[in-house]
C-alpha cells in the first residue's frame, strides 16, 4: 500500500486539500523510519541535519542538493 508522508517543520497542519487526498503529516523521525523513498524539495535545516546513515537504504530524490 502506498502512502504519502509529509514533513514540514514550519507549519502545524497540512492544508485540507492534501489531507483530503490522504497525505499524512509526520515528524522527520517517523518519515525516516517508515519511508522507502525520500523526496527533498526544500533545504530546511532539520533536513540538512539528517545523517547519511539514515539515508543509506532509501531511494533519494534530492531537488535542492542537500543530501549529496
Amino acid at each position: 500500500m502506498s502512502r504519502i508522508l509529509a514533513v514540514e517543520p514550519h507549519i502545524d497542519q497540512l492544508p485540507p486539500e492534501l489531507v483530503d487526498v490522504g497525505v499524512k503529516m509526520v515528524s522527520i523521525e517517523e518519515a525516516l523510519a517508515q519511508a522507502d523513498i525520500l523526496v527533498g524539495l526544500v533545504a530546511h535545516r532539520v533536513f540538512q541535519k539528517v545523517s547519511r546513515a539514515m539515508l543509506q537504504e532509501k531511494i533519494i530524490v534530492d531537488a535542492c542538493g542537500m543530501w549529496r
